[in-house]
């Protein structure tokens, strides 16, 4: 996953970024040593890389490792990799900056970082 990959996820999907129209500014995701920075302009993700856009200031970032994004992401998550929340409860996702932002669009920002679920390998019942 790369953020530009998010980005295009993100913005392809009318609904998501119907529902995130009053988001505003630029958040940081930490996936293990990596930074992401999406900056977000009323739902859709009009940048993504791994440097600061020129004179952004990030409002949020949110940093778990590696291996936890990787198990969040997976098509079906294990229990405790499911949901933000989850791994905000067992203390291996750390959410800095504006917390305000954080829950009032809490369905908004779980909807884009589980995105990437939607390209993950579906698991076939055997």
């Amino acid at each position: 996953m790369t953020p530009a990959v998010l980005r295009d996820l993100v913005n392809a999907d009318e609904a998501l970024v119907r529902r995130g129209r009053l988001v505003r500014g630029t958040v940081r995701i930490d996936v293990g040593g990596e930074r992401w920075y999406l900056t977000i302009e009323q739902g859709r993700i009009a940048e993504a890389g791994t440097e600061v856009p020129g004179g952004a200031q990030t409002r949020l970032s949110l940093s778990a490792g590696q291996e936890e994004w990787d198990a969040f992401w997976e098509a079906e998550p294990r229990p405790g990799h499911h949901d933000l929340m989850a791994l905000l409860r067992r203390r291996v996702l750390t959410v800095e900056g504006d917390t305000h932002l954080f829950m009032s669009h809490l369905r908004y920002i779980k909807d884009v970082l589980e995105k990437p679920r939607s390209v993950a390998t579906r698991r076939i019942p055997s």
